[in-house]
């Protein structure tokens, strides 16, 4: 079977763009949407920085929203790997941003990791700087996931409380929420993408001026933990398998169980409570 890369499906995905722009909606574009979807399924599991480059390639390209939707949905699972979701579709609404950790701020970081920080504190300095990047709501169902994973991994770092499934659900709710009500606002002249990149240096020199202060730069925080939660842990929909009040008789998976897996490498830590995490 031939070995196919994220750059040869960038690349593939604006040619089918090409052929529908030529012939219009044809069997044989259709085809090759069908035969990119295939493709695309045989990827291994793709970090951020090729899923965003494949993201962007299917926000320009010109197909039909339905065609556009079916990519998208496929290269969700490849970021994910998301068995923990049952029924619906994903929720296409939105911009995408699947790196919040490399766009917070110094400041912004100190406040969450303060030991006063509150679960409440923590929402809005995230959905602040949110605002000011140009984000508007609805918040898309794949930025509410890498960004509850983003938070739920700070507090892993330096706590081993994992928060039950259910709290984890009500964290992805009141991120959604606090981004509708959030009365801050971005920079007028500033121009917004519909995916953003890696890191928000690569958006330009006018973006990066638009959306931080001199004295607040954007510091890149990743953590290792922040992929496993979001492909394993993170429920945001109802259904979820993760949630207690879905689990099929006989199987029964706990905040407890998955705290031990995460934190199995991990040296006790000092005892410390973190407030914020203990939903």
């Amino acid at each position: 079977m031939p070995s196919w890369t994220a750059s040869d499906m960038v690349c593939e995905i604006e040619n089918i763009g090409k052929l529908w722009k030529a012939r219009g909606v044809s069997q044989v574009a259709e085809a090759m949407v069908n035969n990119a979807i295939r493709k695309l399924s045989s990827l291994n599991l793709v970090g951020p920085s090729a899923a965003i480059q494949l993201y962007a390639a299917i926000d320009v390209v010109q197909l039909e929203t339905s065609a556009k939707n079916r990519l998208s949905e496929c290269i969700d699972k490849l970021v994910t790997q998301d068995v923990t979701e049952v029924g619906a579709t994903s929720n296409r609404n939105g911009q995408l941003l699947i790196t919040p950790f490399n766009y917070l701020t110094q400041k912004d970081w100190e406040q969450i990791n303060s030991d006063t920080a509150s679960y409440w504190t923590i929402i809005y300095v995230v959905v602040e700087r949110f605002k000011k990047i140009g984000m508007k709501p609805p918040m898309a169902e794949m930025t509410v996931k890498w960004t509850t994973g983003t938070i739920v991994a700070n507090g892993l770092e330096r706590s081993s409380g994992m928060p039950s499934y259910e709290g984890i659900l009500q964290l992805t709710k009141d991120l959604k929420q606090a981004l509708k009500s959030c009365t801050v606002k971005a920079h007028p002249d500033l121009q917004p993408p519909k995916v953003y990149t890696e890191s928000p240096s690569q958006l330009g020199e006018s973006f990066m001026a638009l959306a931080y202060d001199n004295d607040d730069q954007p510091v890149q925080m990743p953590s290792t933990r922040v992929h496993g939660l979001v492909r394993d842990h993170i429920p945001v929909r109802e259904t979820s398998k993760l949630l207690a009040k879905n689990h099929k008789k006989g199987i029964e998976i706990t905040a407890a169980d998955v705290a031990r897996e995460l934190m199995k490498a991990q040296q006790a830590d000092n005892g410390k409570c973190i407030t914020w995490l203990k939903f």
